[in-house]
């Protein structure tokens, strides 16, 4: 959410027809303004009158010698004054007054919009946005607008910071964009020490590298789960080959106590009488060969 002083443009000088209306691209003295309607006004630029939209609730209006344009409200190519902000008519954008002209500076996707506040300023909602969309807060973040994914603010434009695949997904919460990673699919970015299950439960994953990877299989009867802040993964059944993280398995048949050697499970003993696993430990009954 982003406040900004809005354009309240206060023309002096208002202007004093005798016998001679003034008209947009007429000539006039420097200072001179006069309202041409509710919510339009001219006033002198370089000698000539040029025409800028109030499209404010206060319109135009004179107050004793000077013309009040209210500029809180305008739309793309509005002449103005200053450097103020205003919001679009739809409200779905934020407007900069730039050398004269209403640019747009950023989307306001949020619940919130864009919204007069006391004090004729004026605030931007940006907690929900788009891939590509402006934004002037390097590190910021929102959501997406279908609540999918996150996006962080990189060299003034939104860019995709993870995908929120579990199941409360990207939300905004007060003043704050959390995005639940809790699921998750090999390849998609993120950052720090997080961790995540695949979306059938039979994969833990690892964010490394600003990417999630498959760094256990989850073949246990508790599979891949997610509480609170923790993701756990049961490794106490596997195969060959498979990735782990530490420990030892017992094979899905279970017939063979497995060990888990540089990322990935190993053939440890074969059990005659079975493989168990009990406590969290994995063990042979009957004679090992």
């Amino acid at each position: 959410m982003t406040r900004h002083r809005a354009t309240m443009s206060v023309l002096m000088a208002a202007f004093l027809a005798f016998g001679c209306k003034p008209k947009e691209g007429g000539t006039c003295s420097a200072g001179s303004s006069v309202c041409t309607g509710a919510d339009s006004s001219l006033f002198c630029e370089n000698g000539h009158f040029v025409r800028m939209n109030c499209r404010g609730p206060a319109g135009c209006a004179v107050n004793g010698s000077q013309i009040n344009c209210d500029q809180i409200r305008a739309v793309v190519g509005d002449h103005c004054m200053g450097d103020g902000a205003a919001c679009s008519l739809d409200g779905l954008t934020e407007l900069k007054c730039i050398v004269g002209t209403m640019l747009p500076a950023n989307t306001c996707r949020g619940a919130e919009h864009c919204h007069v506040l006391p004090g004729h300023n004026i605030s931007c909602d940006r907690s929900v946005a788009a891939l590509g969309d402006s934004c002037a807060t390097e590190g910021s973040w929102a959501c997406s607008e279908d609540h999918q994914s996150a996006l962080d603010c990189h060299d003034a434009k939104f860019r995709l910071h993870a995908q929120c695949r579990g199941p409360l997904h990207c939300r905004v919460e007060g003043a704050d964009v959390r995005c639940d990673e809790s699921v998750a699919l090999a390849g998609d970015p993120c950052a720090g020490e997080v961790a995540a299950c695949s979306a059938d439960g039979m994969t833990f994953l690892r964010c490394q590298s600003g990417a999630f990877a498959e760094v256990a299989n989850c073949r246990g009867p508790q599979h891949c789960t997610t509480t609170a802040n923790n993701v756990d993964c049961d490794e106490s059944l596997g195969a060959v080959g498979d990735p782990c993280s530490s420990g030892g398995a017992c094979s899905v048949d279970g017939t063979e106590w497995l060990h888990c050697e540089e990322g990935h499970l190993i053939r440890h003993a074969r059990c005659t009488g079975g493989c168990v696993v009990a406590n969290h430990q994995v063990s042979c009954t009957g004679p090992r060969r």
